[in-house]
């Protein structure tokens, strides 16, 4: 039997660009069932340097869940900001 890691819904903050981004829930796709998603908003428009582009306040994102969990320089990559009752939370 599979292990499944579960993602608190909630507001999260993304360590280098320090915006703000809200977890709506976790999925899998149809066809990588055993690699789990995280499907996020955005809360404030995004600037893609790669792409030169703005995108605008939310945005749906999805992003494997182990990378969005993984450590970036010894910090998470993404930290709980705030819980769903609007209470602060650190990760």
């Amino acid at each position: 039997m599979q292990k499944t890691l579960v993602l608190r819904p909630g507001i999260y903050q993304h360590l280098s660009s320090q915006k703000l981004y809200r977890v709506i829930g976790c999925g899998r796709e149809v066809c990588s069932v055993f690699e789990g998603k995280v499907i996020y908003q955005s809360m404030e428009t995004s600037y893609l340097r790669e792409s030169n582009l703005w995108l605008p306040r939310k945005t749906i994102w999805i992003r494997p869940l182990e990378e969005f969990i993984q450590k970036f320089k010894y910090e998470a990559r993404f930290m709980l900001f705030v819980k769903q009752d609007g209470v602060a939370y650190e990760h």
